[in-house]
This record gives structure tokens, C-alpha cells and sequence, in this order.
């Protein structure tokens, strides 16, 4: 069963991680779950 979390972010910080996403060839959504799944191993 999925959970949601509702997070805000700054606009400084969502563009980066936007442009980081797009650099892997991913959603920002799945670049942050990726990144959620690794730190929670």
C-alpha cells in the first residue's frame, strides 16, 4: 500500500533537484523516491 507525504520546498531547492532529476533521465518524483529508498536501506 502507497503512502503520500505532502512536502514543500523552496524554489531554489526544487529547481536544483528538477535539473538533477532530468540529468538521470528521471521524474522528480522518482528521483525522490530513489534517493528516500536509499537512505531508508
Amino acid at each position: 500500500m502507497a503512502k503520500t507525504f505532502p512536502v514543500e520546498l523552496d524554489e531554489n531547492l526544487h529547481k536544483r533537484l528538477k535539473i538533477a532529476a532530468i540529468e538521470e533521465g528521471l521524474t522528480l518524483h522518482d528521483l525522490i523516491v530513489k534517493t528516500l529508498q536509499e537512505k531508508g536501506r
